[in-house]
């Protein structure tokens, strides 16, 4: 049982979008589908929450949700399949969605799970690991599915600390551009983020919890760069050559990932007179004092 002023108060902020797609996930009711219900089409990177229905309208969306909110049990609909999820995200968004997005949504939705799983008995490991490249988002996400997985891997990261964009990147008001509930893990706990779009500190430290979380540290490298790296035909292997305090140090693995981020090395543009500038020039994760 949701309390009556909370519910309004999250109601009154509700995109109406999500609010009569909600609906009909928990009614079941086609009603929620129909053209009076149907939300006007809005191409903003934040569309306008009353979704461009008539006043009369959002207040009979609102009184409907409030009444099914406040006691809700359990969904009408359950797992929507791929025809029924594309028909919802055409009516939500009011636009042609193409049919292959269904999978990926549902998957988003926790409506089908998007974990690899094997299909019988763990099968025997090589003895070399997986070597992933970067501790950012992207190397946290796939050292945490190998784990799962029972795969051994190793991760090397040239910092001292998980986090990639969001740990070199310090500048004044720096922050995520994406919605939180839109960039953070479809799995692992869930964070209870202090606002719409989080400032660095809090995204970085979202990235180090769940690197604990997940069980990946022992398998990190800190403070090890990886120099070079060469596909050895004849082992079916990758020779890496990686680089730390202690040295230079060759590691092999059956597969190598690259998760070092594609916009992290510094580029000037390349347009007439652009070799005549004489200002400073530095990438933002490299931020000056």
């Amino acid at each position: 049982m949701i309390a009556s002023d909370t519910l309004q108060d999250a109601l009154a902020e509700a995109d109406l979008r999500v609010l009569l797609m909600v609906l009909f996930h928990m009614t079941g009711d086609r009603m929620w589908l129909s053209e009076k219900y149907r939300p006007k089409r809005d191409i903003n990177l934040i569309a306008d929450e009353d979704a461009g229905l008539p006043p009369e309208v959002q207040a009979e969306v609102i009184e409907a949700a409030a009444a099914m909110l406040a006691d809700p049990g359990a969904p009408a609909v359950g797992d929507p399949g791929d025809d029924l999820m594309v028909e919802m995200m055409r009516a939500c968004l009011a636009e042609n969605v193409p049919e292959d997005y269904a999978q990926m949504m549902r998957e988003e939705m926790g409506f089908r799970n998007r974990k690899v799983q094997w299909s019988g008995a763990r099968p025997a490991m090589r003895p070399s690991p997986v070597i992933i490249v970067g501790a950012g988002a992207s190397g946290i996400t796939v050292a945490a599915n190998l784990e799962e997985l029972g795969i051994p891997y190793v991760i090397f990261e040239e910092n001292d600390e998980v986090g990639g964009t969001w740990l070199v990147n310090t500048y004044p008001g720096c922050a995520v551009d994406t919605p939180n509930h839109a960039y953070s893990w479809s799995f692992g706990s869930r964070h209870p983020w202090s606002r719409l779009f989080s400032r660095r500190d809090e995204l970085h430290a979202y990235m180090v919890d769940r690197s604990h979380e997940f069980g990946l540290r022992g398998n990190i490298r800190f403070g090890h760069k990886v120099l070079q790296t060469d596909w050895d035909e004849d082992a079916a292997e990758w020779v890496v050559r990686v680089e730390s305090a202690a040295g230079v140090e060759v590691v092999r693995g059956w597969a190598l990932i690259s998760a070092i981020g594609p916009l992290s090395l510094p580029r000037f543009p390349d347009f007439p007179g652009a070799g005549d500038f004489q200002g400073r020039v530095f990438h933002s994760n490299r931020w000056p004092s």
